[in-house]
This record gives structure tokens, sequence and C-alpha cells, in this order.
């Protein structure tokens, strides 16, 4: 349902002009508004020039950034995350990226073939299908929801190859949300694949 949910959304965002980023207010009160700066969901904070929308109270942000179309995922790495693992193209890792280019972007860390991750934004072109997902790669057993499923075992956890500095504090979860070393960033939708069917 939460996909449905967000496919609509995402469909009627693709129907507004690239330049129509104002939203109706949370409170309803009808006025045109963008968000920006620290304002902005944390995936897409690092992206030049990005603009967020909100059509109504409890919808998904939706957001701009040159030619791309932002849907971020509200749900974040909670039990009604969206979860998925790498499938690297060239087997063995691939790289995470501050921005949507590989040639634009600093590179973060690349991740191992399997690794377990959780999604919280996607881009894609106009009409286009996803080509980018911003994932963070979490410990498979901060997961209640994988405890026994074959789903998040298949590779799971994997060794981070950093390429930014980290901090040497392993990732974990708190009351507040994951902190710690969990690389996050945006990767090539050729490189994930999000688990379709849920945990």
């Amino acid at each position: 349902m939460k996909k449905f949910t967000r496919m609509v959304a995402i469909a009627l965002f693709c129907l507004l002009p690239m330049y129509a980023v104002g939203a109706i207010a949370a409170d309803g009160a009808g006025r045109d508004s963008t968000t920006s700066g620290a304002g902005l969901p944390a995936p897409v904070r690092g992206l030049e020039g990005v603009t967020c929308t909100q059509k109504q109270k409890g919808w998904d942000a939706q957001c701009v950034a040159g030619e791309y179309q932002i849907a971020t995922y509200p749900e974040g790495c909670g039990a009604e995350g969206t979860y998925g693992a790498i499938y690297a193209k060239n087997g063995a890792s691939a790289t995470l990226y501050q921005a949507l280019s590989a040639a634009r972007g600093a590179p973060v860390a690349r991740l191992k073939d399997k690794q377990f991750a959780c999604v919280t934004a996607d881009a894609r072109k106009k009409h286009g299908d996803v080509e980018w997902y911003f994932v963070t790669a979490i410990p498979v057993a901060s997961v209640k929801a994988c405890a026994g499923k074959t789903t998040c075992q298949d590779g799971s956890d994997q060794p981070i190859e950093w390429i930014k500095p980290a901090t040497g504090e392993a990732c974990h979860r708190t009351a507040a949300g994951y902190t710690g070393d969990c690389p996050s960033g945006w990767i090539s939708a050729e490189d994930f694949g999000e688990f379709s069917m849920g945990l």
C-alpha cells in the first residue's frame, strides 16, 4: 500500500511543470511555499539548487534538483521502511555518492555486493524510471522485521570500504534513529535491488 501511495504522489508531481515547486501549506491555508536549506529532508540536503514541496500534511516530500525529481520516504529505516540490497553490476562493490552523478558527486564509500540497506529517497527524470536511490547501510540485526528472514540474511552485513573519513564508531540504532558510521549516499539504480515484496 505504501508503494502504491508513493507512486500516486509521484505521478501527480510529474504533472506539474518543472518550475512549479510551490505547495499547499501543511495547515491547509493554500499558500505557495518552498523548502530549502536546513529544512530539507536529509537525503537531499547536499544537492545543489534543490527545492522541496509537500502538497498535503503527511504526504511524502517531493523535491526537484536540476533535471531530477526526487521522492523521499518518510518511513525512514523504521518498521515500515523500504529495504533492499546492493547488487553490484561489476560483481564486487558499488559506490555511494553525495550527489546524483558519479562525475559531480564526491564518493562516500563502496558497499560490497549483497550489502543490506534501507532506502529513504529515489530520483528520476520526468516520466522516467528510477535512476538513483538514497540508501543507508545498517546492521541487519537492528531491524526486527529481519529476524529469521532469508531475504535479509543473504549477504547481510559486509565490510565497508570508506572513501571519505569515518569516525570509527560502529553504526548502531538508538531511540532517535541510527548513529555512528552508517554509510549513506546516492547509488545508481543499476547497483541496487529493492525488496519489492517487503521483508
